[in-house]
């Protein structure tokens, strides 16, 4: 008679407690694999092989290595010199092309940690032939959140742009890259940072937000005319670059700041084919030849009227400003002012070589002595502060009755 500890009961629940202690013990013990000695740790060795990873089946990733060991089970193994890795969602590729020295492979919790430099390259959904290149020193991927945390060293390509940052996040799913505010992205003429960055890698956006600071810097080949720097403040910045010249959309607390001008309003268009900006939204230009420029706290300092008096202000619904020519047109409801001069009219062109404003439609001067006239056209010297009207002018006389 068999002892009652012999039962067939008894040992499949006994061979089931083993279990869960090893899959305990591998689970705590994934992290030592880090601080593990080959030399001395390694129980298992692969040299020159192929290895995959499944999950009910579905093939998550595939990785080509040099060589694999491991101080625990095939389970928690140490990958290195990888070349040609993927990574895989219901069979779309999420990452490709991995190359790495070493990963760190965790096949119970799906996690893999390349930490001594890594490549890799992401495909955009309606156009694989444009991929986008990823290098980094560490690459933390989790396939059950899909997303990839990178550290250190960070560059991203993306045809004729490039970012480097310290930190990223890849959210797989959604085919997206944020950063943080250690970010700055350079495109040939031009350089961006804020607090955040998102890339929509189908979608070919990208948006930034937060203290928004986009830096406009012509090639040195370019004419003399188009190598003036145009800097441009804002709260949120959306870029479409599906084409290789980008169109930007900028809103909150615009301001563009371009040699002896700077332009503020509540939103604005760019588009790099045009190299026009579009302001809008109580648009209003400051000239100044004598004094600097505003420093970082314009924004602020514009809404205290005594600084505005000090200088020649142009308003209207709204400007366009040629980054080019530094050309400037504003339509609707024009007002220049300086200190108690002012014209209004229907429309008003800057021309920068002349410096000059010309106002025309509708144009009303009211002179410094209170008087008003009208006139077909009214010009003003920026350098002299001087208005003057030119062609048919009438003097209107408003009598007390």
């Amino acid at each position: 008679m068999k002892p009652p500890f012999f039962n067939k009961n008894t040992l499949i629940f006994a061979c089931l407690g083993l279990f869960a202690l090893l899959f305990i013990y591998l689970m705590v013990s994934a992290g030592e694999l880090e601080n593990a000695d080959p030399a001395v740790d390694k129980k298992i060795e692969i040299d020159a092989a192929a290895i995959r990873g499944y999950k009910n089946g579905e093939l998550l990733w595939s990785m080509q290595s040099r060589y694999i060991w491991s101080a625990m089970s095939i389970d928690h193994a140490i990958v290195e010199n990888i070349y040609n890795g993927r990574f895989y969602d219901q069979g779309r590729i999420l990452l490709d092309s991995l190359s790495a020295r070493k990963v760190q492979v965790n096949a119970p919790q799906e996690r893999f940690y390349a930490d001594k430099g890594f490549k890799a390259v992401m495909y955009r959904g309606h156009n694989p032939g444009q991929p986008v290149d990823i290098w980094g020193e560490q690459l933390n991927y989790n396939a059950a959140d899909k997303k990839s945390r990178l550290h250190k060293q960070i560059q991203v390509f993306d045809r004729n742009t490039k970012i480097n940052a310290e930190r990223a996040t890849i959210d797989h799913q959604n085919n997206q890259i944020t950063f943080g505010k250690d970010f700055t992205l350079s495109r040939p003429d031009s350089s961006l940072t804020a607090e955040k960055l998102l890339i929509d890698i189908d979608k070919d956006i990208f948006h930034a937000g937060q203290n928004v600071r986009l830096i406009r810097q012509p090639e040195d080949g370019a004419a003399e005319f188009k190598k003036q720097k145009t800097t441009i403040y804002t709260d949120e910045l959306t870029a479409d670059i599906s084409q290789e010249l980008a169109r930007l959309q900028l809103s909150g607390n615009v301001l563009i700041k371009q040699n002896d001008k700077q332009a503020v309003g509540a939103t604005a268009v760019f588009d790099e084919k045009d190299q026009l900006f579009h302001l809008n939204g109580q648009a209003t230009a400051l000239f100044d030849k004598t004094a600097a420029l505003l420093d970082a706290a314009t924004r602020q300092k514009l809404k205290n009227q005594e600084i505005l008096q000090e200088k020649l202000q142009l308003q209207s619904d709204s400007i366009i400003i040629n980054t080019d020519s530094q050309d400037l047109q504003a339509y609707g409801s024009v007002r220049v002012t300086i200190k108690n001069q002012e014209a209004t009219a229907d429309t008003a062109e800057y021309q920068r070589t002349a410096e000059k404003i010309y106002l025309r439609g509708g144009v009303l001067l009211q002179q410094a002595d209170g008087s008003l006239v009208k006139a077909g056209q009214v010009v003003v010297d920026i350098p002299t502060e001087k208005f003057e009207a030119l062609g048919q002018a009438e003097s209107i006389i408003y009598l007390n009755r």
